[in-house]
């Protein structure tokens, strides 16, 4: 899981990250997004709270999702179109974001 997250962080920008931040802010304090400098701070985070582990990467897909990142979710083994099957049963991220 390592490898796949350095490598969606890498083709992440900093607006990316910064909505990601957004995103997260449910599932993580705003003390700690204030230190995020990259997308694999949230990672870590995420991981850190047991939100996603390496065998349940689906809320970083939903997150890339939101966000229109679509051609990264192959890099978790998702798809567009399984993730949007996916949402009503196991989305985490609040439709107010």
């Amino acid at each position: 899981m390592d490898y796949q997250l350095l490598s969606i962080d890498e083709n992440l920008g900093k607006d990316d990250v910064e909505d990601l931040k957004f995103l997260c802010s449910d599932f993580i304090s705003l003390k700690k997004l204030e230190t995020v400098k990259s997308a694999l701070d949230i990672f870590q985070f995420l991981i850190n709270e047991d939100l996603i582990n390496k065998d349940d990467t689906f809320l970083i897909a939903e997150l890339l999702y939101i966000i229109g990142c679509n051609s990264l979710l192959q890099k978790l083994s998702y798809t567009k179109v399984i993730v949007q099957e996916e949402l009503p049963k196991r989305g985490k991220v609040s439709g107010y974001r």
